[in-house]
């Protein structure tokens, strides 16, 4: 099993020690690295931004974090996930730690939508969020690293969550 807890300094510097991410996901690994990975990019822009650590198993290990960038002025949030290698991509564990990200943001935090980007060669996030009930809504181009880089954006709004979550 899994849980949320909100993100410590403590938590924050140990998965900027997270093993790097391998095969076609390394381009991704800059996601948790200090000084241009999310936890200190986006925290430090929006001090409204809320960041969860994620812990899983028996031993309580801190597996990744979720991150929702949020907007007051619209009432949204562009959410951000991010875990270690070891947990990256398991299916039914990724899903059920995704669902709670969309429960706090939509049950919790009363959000009226959630949106997101990512790159256009990440397939297995794309099922995932379109699994997950997000819409695309277009392409974009971001630089990251110096790199100009496609991206697909979705989003999921309060009332598609509550038509495919309790209805």
């Amino acid at each position: 099993m899994f849980f949320f807890k909100p993100l410590t300094t403590e938590d924050r510097e140990l998965i900027n020690k997270f093993p790097p991410y391998k095969n076609n996901f390394e381009v991704l690994d800059y996601a948790l690295r200090y000084p241009n990975g999310w936890l200190y990019t986006i925290t430090e822009k929006n001090k409204d931004a809320l960041a969860y650590s994620i812990f899983c198993g028996r031993n309580e290990n801190l597996i990744g974090f979720v991150i929702l960038d949020i907007d007051k002025n619209k009432n949204n949030a562009e959410a951000y996930i991010a875990l270690h290698s070891d947990y990256f991509a398991k299916g039914k564990l990724t899903y059920n730690i995704c669902r709670e990200g969309l429960r706090i943001a939509f049950e919790q935090l009363k959000l009226d939508n959630l949106h997101l980007s990512l790159r256009l060669s990440h397939s297995v996030g794309f099922k995932l969020y379109s699994y997950l009930g997000f819409k695309e809504t277009g392409k974009i181009q971001k630089v990251y690293n110096d790199i100009l880089t496609d991206f697909i954006t979705m989003e999921l709004t309060h009332k598609e969550y509550l038509n495919k979550y309790h209805s």
